[in-house]
C-alpha cells in the first residue's frame, strides 16, 4: 500500500533529526511496544487505544492515516525484548483523552512516529513532562495528567 497525504505542505524534519543517509542516527526506545510480524497490519479494537509508555521518548502510532502533516522519517527505535523496529514517518495527530470518564478537548500531539510494526499506539509519558510541561501523577488505580494545574 502506498502512503500518501493530500496535505500539499512539505514539513521538513527539525534540524536536529535529519536522517543521514536515508536514517536518523538517534535511537528511540519504547518500553510498553511489541512488534508484530505481519507484513500487512491486522487491526483489533485495542489498535484504537493509546498506551502511557513511561520510556518511550516519543509517541507512536500503527496508523499511518491518522498522521496529518506527514513525512517520511527513518527512526530506529529500541524495544523491551532489545528487537529493533523503524519507523516510516512522522506528523502530527490529533487526540481526544479521556477524563474522569468523558471525552476531553482534542489535543494536538506533535512529532508522532509512524512505526507500522508497532502492535499499539503509545503516548510518551516523558515527551509530556519534559517538552509541553506536564505534571503526571500515578496511583494503583490511575494515571492523570496535569498541566498548567487542569487535568
Amino acid at each position: 500500500m502506498k502512503k500518501t497525504k493530500t496535505d500539499s505542505t512539505e514539513n521538513p524534519a527539525p534540524s536536529d533529526s535529519t536522517p543521514s543517509s536515508g536514517q536518523n542516527s538517534r535511537m528511540e526506545c519504547a518500553e510498553k511496544a511489541s512488534s508484530t510480524m505481519n507484513l500487512e497490519p491486522v487491526y483489533t479494537t485495542a489498535d484504537y487505544s493509546w498506551n502511557a509508555d513511561t520510556v518511550a521518548s516519543s509517541h507512536m502510532t500503527l496508523h499511518w492515516h491518522w498522521v496529518q502533516n506527514y513525512w517520511t522519517e527513518c527512526v530506529p527505535m529500541k524495544l523491551v525484548d532489545n528487537n529493533i523496529i523503524y519507523s516510516e514517518g512522522v506528523g502530527l495527530v490529533f487526540f481526544k483523552p479521556w477524563i474522569n470518564g468523558k471525552v476531553g478537548d482534542t489535543e494536538e500531539l506533535l512529532w508522532v512516529l509512524h512505526v507500522p510494526k508497532l502492535q499499539n499506539n503509545l503516548l510518551s509519558v516523558i515527551y509530556l513532562t519534559q517538552s509541553k510541561g506536564f505534571t503526571i501523577a500515578i496511583s494503583s488505580q490511575r494515571m492523570e495528567f496535569h498541566q498548567n494545574g487542569d487535568l
